[in-house]
């Protein structure tokens, strides 16, 4: 299943929305673009020696951004919305928006603004 294909409205924790389980981003270390970047997905990545370090880029954000949601059922709904609203901008040609602000910048803006609606 991928993140199009989930439903929001059942999700009630992060394990909902990384049903796939172990996904490993080869360049999540090395790349110094990678900190503009979200990936809903990832629970490891590459070190710079081949090495597989655990790191949940979704668990990061809820740690870093909202953890006062942590308990809260309305931030991994909106954290799903936000996913899958991503992967509709991932694949924009509006290089314009790009420019002005980042990948993540805007999903922190889509979560915290679901969460203020209440999804």
């Amino acid at each position: 299943m991928s993140l199009k294909d989930l439903d929001c409205g059942k999700v009630k924790k992060l394990k909902d929305i990384q049903k796939e389980g172990k996904y490993i981003d080869p360049s999540g270390a090395n790349n110094p673009r990678d900190r503009k970047l979200v990936s809903c997905l990832q629970t490891h990545y590459k070190s710079k020696l081949g090495i597989e370090e655990k790191y949940n880029e979704l668990e990061y954000i809820i740690n870093t951004h909202f953890p006062e949601y942590k308990e809260d059922e309305l931030l991994y709904k909106a954290l799903c919305e936000c996913c899958k609203e991503k992967e509709l901008y991932k694949k924009s040609t509006n290089d314009f928006r790009e420019i002005l602000t980042t990948q993540r910048a805007r999903f922190l803006e889509c979560v915290q603004k679901r969460i203020n609606i209440g999804v």
